[in-house]
């Protein structure tokens, strides 16, 4: 897909930050819609197909904290960039979801490498059902069952799932899933997109995951789960 069919949401307070990251979409050619509040963000997202979000690290930190969940749940169904400008240390800046500021991804690679190749959806497409299943995560498609993590998940949708984990898997690598419910499809290529590690909040730690190309039959075996 060429940048210029690329749509993006862009999350970020009128100012001086907001005007740099226009500057450089509108440099890139890509489509953008701008929103100033996380109050905005679902109903953009369920009424336009997006190929990924963009948020402002400061407009998040002054959000409340059922803004900052309403963000963060978005965060799993899309690809996502928390960006910051600083014009005397580099202008913008990227990271992704549980990564830092020394990551320093550019808009160019983000909608290059990840919009580009995920094809637009709306939040009605995405939405998870609450659905236990028993996966072993894979580091590598061919690793041996046996060396596999064992876990589950949560929820599921078409487009991904939340896995309980207490290990590390890091915002925007690969992880394999083998669903043993889902005898005879093989393993399932997912994408981490966010990780909420073990001990910071009283929920489930694990990642949110997204499926960037299943076959058709995984397709199938996922819409039958649903």
């Amino acid at each position: 897909m060429a940048t210029d069919a690329v749509r993006v949401l862009l999350l970020a307070e009128e100012g001086e930050a907001r005007d740099a990251y226009v500057r450089e979409l509108t440099g890139l050619k890509v489509l953008f819609d701008l929103i100033a509040s996380p109050d905005e963000l679902h109903e953009r997202l369920f009424n336009t197909h997006y190929n990924g979000l963009l948020v402002d690290v400061p407009t998040m930190i002054r959000s409340t904290s059922k803004e900052k969940q309403r963000v963060n749940q978005a965060l799993e169904w899309f690809p996502a960039l928390k960006v910051l400008y600083n014009p005397q240390y580099g202008g913008v800046r990227g990271m992704h979801a549980g990564g830092t500021v020394s990551d320093n991804l550019s808009l160019a690679d983000f909608v290059r490498d990840e919009c580009a190749r995920f094809p637009a959806r709306s939040l009605r497409l995405a939405i998870r059902a609450e659905i236990i299943c028993n996966v072993l995560l894979l580091a590598r498609p061919d690793q041996p069952a046996k060396e596999a993590e064992r876990s589950v998940t949560v929820n599921l949708s078409e487009h991904g799932c939340f896995v309980v984990t207490v290990n590390d898997w890091l915002a925007g690598g690969r992880v394999w899933l083998e669903f043993l419910e889902f005898g005879g499809i093989g393993v399932i290529e997912a994408k981490v997109r966010w990780q909420r590690p073990w001990g910071e909040s009283m929920r489930l730690p694990g990642f949110g995951a997204s499926f960037p190309s299943p076959s058709p039959a995984q397709c199938e075996a996922l819409r039958s789960r649903l």
